[in-house]
């Protein structure tokens, strides 16, 4: 039997990021609620910085964990 709606069962996956980060990102909404008078929900601020700043966050770690790797490898460390 072909489901009319596939999507229908998938899940959205939760994502634990603590209550410091979440006191942070519940901040960002009221600061940015507050300066444009527009409710702001602050799942939106988390889809905002992975719609427009995901590839740049990647870029970044990316380039901090081979430094942080290559560091370990000049200590004598070996983690490969």
């Amino acid at each position: 039997m072909t489901k009319i709606n596939p999507d229908a069962d998938k899940k959205t996956e939760s994502v634990y990021v603590g209550k410091d980060r979440y006191a942070k990102l519940e901040e960002a909404a009221r600061r940015i609620a507050f300066l444009t008078n527009i409710s702001v929900k602050t799942s939106w601020v988390v889809h905002y910085i992975i719609d427009h700043h995901l590839n740049k966050i990647e870029e970044d770690m990316i380039e901090r964990f081979k430094n942080l790797k290559a560091g370990s490898k000049e200590l004598g460390g070996d983690d490969d």
